[in-house]
């Protein structure tokens, strides 16, 4: 699983991209509120 973080300053938004070894032609995306831990949100996505 290939992770990568984006973060508010240099991206614009707060997230976590979770992407199998060798890509996928099909995606999830997730978008949770909040201001907890987006580990949950890392957890679906994987």
């Amino acid at each position: 699983m290939r992770h990568e973080d984006f973060n508010m300053k240099e991206h614009g938004f707060v997230g976590h991209l979770a992407e199998p070894e060798g890509g996928s032609d099909k995606a999830v995306l997730i978008i949770m509120g909040g201001e907890q831990s987006i580990l949950p949100g890392i957890k679906f996505a994987e």
